[in-house]
Order: structure tokens, then C-alpha cells, then sequence
């Protein structure tokens, strides 16, 4: 069953989500894994 208002769970896991990716992209943004320095 797909419980998406139900106990806001899954909302609650993209709210932790959300900020971890932004700051992972923010301190690691994907133009740094090249070697162009």
C-alpha cells in the first residue's frame, strides 16, 4: 500500500534528504571529481 500522507514518514525522510544532497553537492560539487586543477 502506498502510504504518503500517512504517517509522513516519506515526507520526513525527503526533508532529511533534501538538505543532506543540497550541502554533499554544495562541499562536493560533481565538477570536482575532474582533475582539472
Amino acid at each position: 500500500r502506498n502510504t504518503r500522507n500517512g504517517d509522513g514518514s516519506e515526507f520526513f525522510s525527503l526533508k532529511l534528504d533534501f538538505p543532506v544532497a543540497v550541502s554533499e553537492l554544495v562541499m562536493f560539487p560533481p565538477s570536482a571529481k575532474d582533475p582539472q586543477d
